[in-house]
């Protein structure tokens, strides 16, 4: 709960220190067009930040669903603060719903991307194997040719299955010819 609270505390002063000191609209002189009031490298520092912290909060022991969900609500509850005090025209509130879709839409796939990249690196611990049968095991599916082990949970205390092996009885299940 901790975890959560401090992304979205960390959220919002990446909002602060990146975006919400800027409210000056810039106009092109030549065209008459008005841009603003972030410039792109703002907006671009702002998104590494987020990523980093989402990335660092997943690594750290925060979940990944509560860590997105906080990075979103707070980012967001920060832009729309200052949005309403300055819009007369009430559309904060639509850019306020595009931007917790937006947001939340990106934290989501970063975080689906770190879980991936974790899970990718192979934790050994906690992983159910299916080892040839020794006269000493039974299986316990009662099949002959099938013993299965498991080993310690994870660190992260989830069960983590690798693909069955079918070992031809009377093999070691060293050979190189495993069905």
């Amino acid at each position: 709960m901790f975890g959560t609270a401090f992304v979205a505390a960390l959220s919002a002063l990446a909002w602060l220190a990146w975006l919400g000191w800027d409210s000056e609209h810039q106009a092109d002189p030549a065209t008459g067009v008005v841009t603003g009031p972030y410039e792109a490298w703002q907006v671009a520092g702002c998104g590494i930040s987020l990523l980093i912290l989402l990335v660092v909060a997943e690594l750290v022991g925060v979940r990944a669903l509560p860590a997105s969900a906080a990075l979103t609500l707070g980012f967001t509850a920060a832009w729309t603060t200052q949005a309403a005090c300055s819009d007369t025209t009430g559309l904060y509130a639509v850019g306020s719903m595009m931007l917790l879709a937006g947001l939340g839409t990106a934290a989501a796939m970063a975080s689906g991307a770190v879980i991936g990249i974790r899970d990718r690196r192979g934790h050994t611990s906690g992983e159910v194997k299916l080892t040839p049968r020794t006269p000493r095991s039974r299986p316990i599916s009662g099949r002959s040719g099938y013993s299965i082990s498991v080993s310690a949970g994870r660190r992260d205390g989830r069960m983590r299955c690798s693909p069955a092996r079918r070992v031809r009885p009377g093999s070691t299940g060293r050979e190189s010819n495993i069905a």
